[in-house]
């Protein structure tokens, strides 16, 4: 990811696994040190794919260095693969598609059911750690060193969103209530070690 926006820093979003590149929610710099990028065009065979939002795990200027990441990470993935995984794809591209797969003849087939969305990633920047049926802040989200959520802090336990309760609630639902077009108001309460506070923020987009 560092090489590709030394030459395209204009596909850069954010720092910070934000909306459904949350997907993992697990309190590991792979997500919140993350960097978001959006991709103009994304090649699969024949197959092109546009606007794709993307997380490149760790973080730029190696806090999380590429071989610890693959150390606990990639390589358990590329075990049983025979060759090197550089990447996966997420529900944001995976949703658009019916597919079919053919192991016999080594053979995947897509077929399109709605056209890709532009906003599949906007939402309140936050980066959401899951504990047990809770959800916890992992990190703020933040654009060139800026946070893009303020009074919020790693650590703070998310409990409602909008005034809808979230614990108990799918991770997939949660993410959905802080999903939204950019400048949509969302209302969080959180809990601070025992203290409750109430924050106004906005969706931005990524």
């Amino acid at each position: 990811m560092a090489d590709w926006l030394k030459r395209h820093p204009d596909w850069y979003r954010a720092e910070g696994a934000v909306g459904r590149s949350n997907l993992a929610m697990a309190d590991l710099p792979l997500e919140r040190e993350g960097t978001l990028v959006r991709l103009p065009e994304l090649g699969l065979g024949p197959l092109r794919l546009t606007g794709i939002g993307v997380l490149g795990t760790g973080a730029l200027g190696g806090r999380f260095t590429e071989a610890a990441l693959g150390e606990v990470f990639w390589d358990a993935w590329q075990g049983g693969v025979g060759q090197t995984v550089a990447g996966w794809l997420g529900n944001n591209v995976l949703d658009d598609f019916r597919i079919t797969l053919d192991y016999a003849a080594g053979l995947s087939h897509w077929q399109r059911q709605r056209p890709t969305d532009p906003y599949d990633l906007d939402a309140a920047g936050l980066s959401l750690v899951r504990h047990g049926s809770g959800y916890a802040v992992g990190a703020v989200a933040s654009r060139h060193g800026i946070p893009l959520v303020g009074s919020i802090a790693r650590g703070d336990r998310l409990l409602r969103v909008d005034g809808r309760p979230v614990e108990g609630r799918a991770p997939d639902a949660v993410l959905g209530a802080l999903a939204g077009r950019p400048g949509t108001p969302c209302v969080l309460d959180i809990d601070r070690d025992g203290t409750p506070m109430q924050v106004l923020t906005r969706a931005d987009s990524y």
